[in-house]
């Protein structure tokens, strides 16, 4: 089981401007990756009741502006 979030933005936007591509690189995105769950664990860590909830996610996507969040069974 991974537990890391693995983000792979395809296109993000700021003020209704389009951000260039180049800036979603893989370097990027890897970064960004390695820095949001670094700092997510330690947040977490701060508060261990929140660990109770993200036990049962399994995975969470954006579609069509709409959040789906994907469960395990416990």
């Amino acid at each position: 089981m991974d537990d890391n979030f693995n983000f792979d933005v395809r296109s993000a936007e700021a003020n209704g401007y389009p951000f260039p591509r180049a800036l979603l690189s893989a370097e990027f995105m890897q970064s960004f990756n390695r820095s949001f769950n670094d700092n997510f664990r330690r947040e977490s860590a701060k508060r261990g009741d929140t660990n109770d909830l993200w036990r049962h996610i399994r995975m969470a996507t954006v579609q069509n502006d709409k959040l789906m969040v994907t469960t395990r069974a416990l």
